[in-house]
């Protein structure tokens, strides 16, 4: 996958399920959008992921990003995530991937072992106050983001090398500010 081409049809083709039923990811890409891929439920990685994002939504939503968050565990388990990180009512959607073919699509990283570098990222998530929760996914998929223009053009895209190479929110927010220059600049919105 390479910046400035379509986002994949294998991506957009799919399968996630949320809440309130099964969708194709593609069908969630309205206008620009933002595709964050966590790793499990139970990830202190991805929870600290979560909540810099949701401090910057009010920003993505002026830009107007729209933000989708997928994970890997099973459909059952969305409910609680949401309600644990508080996605409820955020205008966000979150969905899950447990076959795991959207991170495929997305060239996002399944090492078999994270090593030392894990080790000491899941310390740091500790020391921040992200404790690990009971894993409910496959704890060997690692995240990623894309963030897709309105025609379905991949803008930005980043894919973790380890559990805790996350993208920080500042440089989102950056992308997408600079898709809305890249916009504004084509003449495509007032």
């Amino acid at each position: 996958m390479r910046l400035g081409e379509p986002v994949p049809a294998e991506l957009r083709n799919a399968t996630v399920h949320g809440l309130d039923g099964t969708y194709r990811l593609g069908d969630l890409l309205r206008g620009s959008t933002l595709i964050v891929f966590l790793r499990h439920f139970g990830c202190p990685h991805c929870a600290r992921q979560v909540d810099g994002l949701v401090a910057r939504l009010p920003e993505l939503d002026t830009l107007g990003v729209g933000v989708v968050f997928v994970g890997n565990g099973p459909p059952v388990a969305l409910a609680a995530f949401v309600r644990d990180m508080a996605l409820a009512r955020r205008g966000v959607t979150v969905v899950t991937d447990p076959s795991l073919a959207a991170f495929r699509a997305a060239e996002l990283r399944r090492p078999r072992f994270h090593g030392f570098r894990g080790a000491v990222e899941a310390i740091r998530e500790l020391a921040a106050g992200y404790a690990p929760g009971r894993v409910i996914g496959d704890a060997r998929q690692l995240g990623g983001v894309l963030l897709v223009d309105e025609s379905g053009r991949v803008v930005y895209h980043h894919r973790g090398r380890s559990p805790g190479d996350l993208v920080d929110s500042s440089d989102i927010v950056q992308a997408a500010l600079a898709l809305l220059v890249e916009q504004r600049g084509a003449g495509r919105l007032v």
